[in-house]
């Protein structure tokens, strides 16, 4: 899980979910070199496409909720 301070915002998120994903990526690597790799049931049958929100969901978003 991503920790997520006050003092982060919409600039700093990029930032905060490259570094878990080198973290992740560093563990599927050692796993490979250890021969360890194991396959997992995918949580949903249905499959996602995400994006991140436009200027203007940040700041409907901002207004509405209050969130960075």
């Amino acid at each position: 899980m991503i920790q997520v301070s006050n003092e982060d915002s919409f600039n700093t998120y990029p930032y905060l979910q490259t570094a878990k994903a080198i973290e992740l990526l560093d563990n599927v690597l050692n796993d490979l070199k250890n021969d360890d790799l194991q396959q997992k049931e995918p949580l949903t049958k249905e499959s996602a496409l995400w994006s991140y929100p436009t200027l203007f969901e940040y700041i409907k978003n901002f207004i509405k909720f209050g969130v960075k």
